[in-house]
């Protein structure tokens, strides 16, 4: 946080950071050219930060520019209608910057730095046209789809409702480019390439197996600290 901030400004901030629900934090630029606006915001209490700018109140309707981060915290949602007709929705504690949006030329990039995000993206149609999206761990390519991304530090899920992705490593040094299509889904951990993409059914199988595993582990774990402290 900017240090001109006098104290006051500091603890209204800690008590906005609390109680808030959604924050837009906004890089200082002079004139970012406008990505879409605000249509929804759950609940409504709910903050716009610019760096070394006074917090504001976030309605609907707002301006959404170039460079905006829109963080959301324990119980705050928000929906994005980017310029164009695509919506961005972002799930409770999630973070996503607007790196940019041009609907003339349909080049876009979104960061989800953690959290949730849903995209019902339009149907890109002119030359060139690019629609990304940036985890920590990994890069998605959109056509025009609708998709939910989850993403941590360590690892991203990508499924796929209608329509086709296509996700690599955030690593350039890692290889490999995995299609998700309609009904399936794939994980990226950092550092290495997607999975094969699986059907729904089958990320779920694996999920529980991954969870039964770690259960038994524990036990394990649990039963291997007792033998000792008995002995």
């Amino acid at each position: 946080m900017n240090s001109k901030f006098s104290i006051p400004m500091k603890c209204l901030l800690a008590f906005l950071t609390f109680n808030g629900i959604v924050m837009l934090a906004r890089p200082q630029t002079a004139k970012n050219p406008r990505a879409g606006r605000i249509v929804a915001s759950i609940p409504d209490d709910t903050v716009v930060r610019q760096r070394s700018i006074t917090p504001q109140p976030i309605s609907v309707s707002d301006p959404v520019y170039w460079g905006d981060v829109l963080n959301t915290l324990d119980n705050g949602r928000l929906r994005v209608q980017l310029l164009g007709g695509s919506f961005l929705n972002i799930g409770v504690r999630s973070s996503m910057q607007v790196i940019q949006h041009d609907p003339r030329t349909e080049q876009s990039q979104i960061e989800l730095s953690f959290g949730h995000l849903r995209g019902v993206i339009r149907t890109l149609t002119k030359p060139g046209a690019s629609f990304e999206i940036l985890t920590p761990t990994s890069v998605i390519d959109v056509v025009g789809t609708i998709f939910d991304i989850d993403a941590t530090r360590e690892t991203t899920r990508v499924r796929v409702t209608k329509g086709k992705v296509n996700v690599r490593s955030r690593n350039p040094k890692v290889k490999g480019e995995q299609a998700v299509n309609e009904g399936e889904e794939t994980r990226v951990d950092k550092g290495k390439p997607p999975e094969k993409s699986m059907t729904f059914a089958e990320a779920m199988k694996k999920k529980r197996e991954e969870q039964e595993k770690k259960r038994q582990e524990q036990n394990e774990k649990n039963k291997s600290r007792k033998r000792k402290r008995g002995n």
